[in-house]
């Protein structure tokens, strides 16, 4: 700007000079910057409102009381937004600073007892290991800044062997809930991906008789060309309350009915999950037969042999999406394979007419053992009496 010939700045500083005052450039161009904020800020405040003026004598605005109110409320209300924001992500408190981190706690485990780390991810040190090296090398599973392979994996286990909330993991592993989501899924990604090798036939062709039917004489050879095991089970969903009637089935509680094959040697070949509870196990049967193209021989052997340690554990994990169910299926699979020695397998090894119980009961098998426990109890109460009455009889005679 250019006042006669001179600009802006040497203007003023010409003015000022005569009352006495002196100033820089730099301190008025300052000064002209912190007058154009309050401007704009004034303008903001007024608006398009009318009736205001100026008190000369005050050297204030002269507003209605009704107005300052309004605008008191106003700045009062930005002023608590922009004080939650400072205190939220500017100098918010810390909230997972503890020393034992997860990492420091995985290694700890991995250092320790071997019981511990089966107890906690339902797998040995060295299966777990292997895991996660197959996770980073073949199914594109990365570490980030913050966090390595090992806690990924452990935190994603964390959460299938236990039923862990997204709140326990991020007490125990030191990270916000949106990093234990985020990771969570993560994983899940790699694990899906994993699945696609581990859920199926290992002798693709099956040109060979299973050990189990060879070498027992209960089923060889009339069983000697079946090729595996075809059963379905419920896994607990937790769905939205429009489709909570289609999920709840003969067991009483909102269910995904899964079929799933297994070969004799206790691996799953095949599963088709996230069906409603209320869908009949013919039907799932049907659409797989015509989806794969699969003939599965009816078998000599109960489904229900399989080892459950992620597949019964995820029925405490309330999610209705089937990835769950499929990683875990995936996840026994792997450790069959993988691990030179595994308690629970030995266990079912030793004891091949193992079946674990049913953890959900059909309905119309609770209501018949309440009805046996009514008639019982009237049995008894008619022994009782009858009891009594001889009791009083013989008192009588006496």
């Amino acid at each position: 700007m250019v006042v006669d010939g001179v600009t802006k700045n040497t203007w003023l500083q010409n003015e000022l000079r005569q009352v006495g005052v002196e100033y820089t450039k730099e301190q008025l161009r300052h000064k002209w910057d912190w007058m154009k904020d309050q401007w704009k800020m004034w303008k903001a405040l007024k608006g398009n409102e009318t009736g205001l003026g100026w008190d000369p004598i005050k050297g204030t605005v002269v507003a209605p009381d009704e107005w300052w109110n309004e605008k008191i409320k106003t700045t009062t209300y930005t002023v608590d937004i922009i004080c939650s924001y400072y205190l939220s992500y500017i100098h918010k408190e810390p909230c997972m600073d503890s020393f034992h981190t997860g990492l420091v706690w995985l290694q700890e485990i991995m250092r320790g007892n071997e019981r511990r780390c089966v107890n906690l991810f339902r797998m040995d040190k060295d299966t777990l290991i292997k895991l996660c090296l197959d996770l980073e090398c073949h199914y594109k599973l990365k570490c980030s800044k913050k966090m390595t392979i090992l806690e990924k994996v452990g935190m994603f286990l964390y959460v299938l062997a236990l039923g862990a909330s997204n709140r326990q993991v991020q007490e125990r592993f030191q990270h916000s809930g949106e990093t234990v989501s985020r990771n969570f899924h993560e994983v899940l990604k790699a694990m899906l991906c994993l699945s696609i090798d581990m859920i199926k036939p290992t002798d693709p062709t099956f040109s060979n008789i299973p050990p189990e039917i060879l070498n027992d004489d209960r089923y060889m050879p009339h069983f000697k060309d079946s090729i595996g095991a075809i059963d379905g089970t419920h896994v607990s969903a937790c769905v939205q309350e429009e489709n909570l009637i289609r999920f709840i089935g003969r067991k009483g509680v909102p269910t995904q009915n899964i079929m799933a094959a297994c070969s004799f040697d206790m691996q799953f070949t095949f599963v088709m999950a996230g069906w409603e509870g209320t869908a009949h196990d013919g039907r799932l049967f049907q659409y797989s037969i015509n989806k794969q193209n699969l003939n599965f021989p009816k078998p000599p052997l109960e489904f229900g042999r399989q080892d459950g340690r992620y597949y019964e554990q995820c029925l405490l994990i309330h999610f209705m999406y089937k990835n769950i169910v499929v990683v875990s299926m995936a996840l026994h699979n792997y450790i069959r394979r993988k691990a030179l020695a595994d308690p629970a397998f030995e266990r079912l090894d030793k004891s091949p007419n193992f079946v674990p119980p049913d953890i959900f009961r059909d309905v119309d098998d609770i209501q018949a053992e309440e009805s046996s426990q009514e008639s019982g109890a009237l049995q008894m109460n008619a022994l009782r009496d009858q009891i009594a009455c001889s009791l009083m009889l013989a008192n009588n005679d006496y």
